[in-house]
């Protein structure tokens, strides 16, 4: 195309020679070949400088070492240097501000007529101030404030770092410092991987690929399986959470009057999840103001509101006195549903609010014999008002 090109400015006004004609055609990229050994000599340039840094910083700890221990031996020497100086001794006989206004020196042979003369002549309007010494003071920086973080952005910071580690693993990989991972054969792609190995056993190549399946099946299962915490790390977890949420809330407590505790089903409901929430209170047992008391965080106490308001069935126990009484022979399903609706609610929420501190230990349920002995138990605690709040409330009136 240059050669039929006129270049001749005369005969071809629109011709430029600054620009540059292209024929059409790329010229081919070369093939360039890594000299052997490069990657290797890269690799060990790398183990020696991971070398002489670990030197370094074995030698900076040792001199910070040796510079502690003079510094802790230069202080000791003060300190025994101020032992010995007479300044630090015993205390003196008389203070310097008080040594115009007396004569001998001493506070015992003390005028007073004499003191007042001297005052008049020695103390002035000047102010004597002490010399003035600064002191240099480091400013502590306030601690970063943590930057809070969309999904997405932790999305994409996760997905970074792992592109990191894959980049890293491949470099390695590289150098030769890591063998290469084996191919990833499945089923579906079995004929293109291993197309000449397929057509001379099939059948023995299945099984091969199948067994390697399975094994990288089993590897993930086991990774899973090492990933998952034990049972002493959830419970620590839950143990944090529920202190973190008393330390965020505060103490809440929770005040309930029951009809019966009879059915041990119940009972044990009451107790167990007491425990397993980690609150504290009790469980009084006495004819039929039943009281039961919980403290702890905000979480845990509204969780067991909802058990004791919703989740146990309190006619439980009266539905199995009314069976035993129908096995006897003695008819009470009528009697049992007119004292249910003279009862109305068998559980009803007392008091819930907020306390400074605890006043149980842990839970506990205790059978009580008498009024007086249920009010003593409570005076112990400091808590006598939850008893008078049990014994004012009523079932049939409460609105739960």
């Amino acid at each position: 195309k240059t050669e039929l090109l006129e270049t001749d400015p005369e005969k071809n006004p629109y011709y430029d020679p600054r620009m540059k004609v292209e024929t059409g055609r790329k010229g081919r990229k070369e093939i360039k070949f890594v000299e052997p050994g490069r990657f290797i000599e890269r690799a060990e340039k790398e183990r020696e400088l991971a070398e002489v840094e670990l030197i370094r910083a074995e030698i900076s700890a040792k001199e910070a070492q040796i510079a502690k221990g003079a510094a802790k031996k230069e202080e000791e020497t003060v300190l025994e240097m101020l032992k010995d100086d007479e300044r630090y001794g015993a205390p003196v006989t008389v203070e310097w501000w008080d040594e115009p206004f007396l004569q001998s020196k001493s506070y015992e042979d003390l005028d007073a007529a004499e003191l007042c003369s001297r005052i008049d002549r020695l103390v002035t309007h000047f102010i004597h101030h002490p010399v003035s010494h600064r002191r240099e003071l480091v400013e502590e920086k306030p601690p970063p404030i943590p930057m809070m973080l969309t999904d997405r952005e932790k999305k994409k910071l996760r997905h970074q770092r792992r592109m990191e580690k894959v980049k890293e693993k491949q470099q390695l990989i590289q150098m030769g410092l890591e063998p290469p991972p084996p191919p990833k054969v499945k089923l579906s792609n079995m004929m293109r991987v291993l197309a000449n190995e397929t057509s001379q056993d099939p059948t023995k190549i299945e099984a091969q690929v199948r067994a390697q399946v399975e094994m990288r099946k089993q590897e993930h299962e086991e990774k899973n399986e090492a990933r998952k915490p034990t049972d002493e790390e959830r419970k620590e977890r839950a143990n944090e959470k529920i202190e973190r949420d008393k330390e965020r809330s505060g103490i809440h407590v929770a005040v309930f009057r029951v009809y019966s505790l009879a059915n041990p089903s119940n009972r044990f409901k009451v107790d167990m999840n007491a425990q397993q929430s980690h609150l504290t209170g009790c469980a009084l047992l006495y004819n039929e103001c039943n009281v039961v008391v919980v403290e702890g965080g905000e979480r845990a106490v509204r969780k067991y509101v909802n058990l004791m308001l919703r989740r146990i069935d309190w006619n439980k126990a009266a539905d199995d006195a009314g069976n035993e009484a129908g096995a006897e022979g003695v008819p009470e399903k009528e009697e049992d549903e007119d004292r249910k609706g003279e009862i109305g609610d068998k559980c009803i929420l007392v008091w819930e609010g907020i306390v400074a501190k605890q006043s149980f230990l842990g839970f506990k349920v205790i059978n009580i014999p008498t009024a007086d002995a249920a009010r003593t138990f409570f005076r112990r605690r400091r808590t006598e008002q939850y008893w008078d709040l049990c014994l004012a409330s009523s079932f049939k009136n409460s609105v739960v």
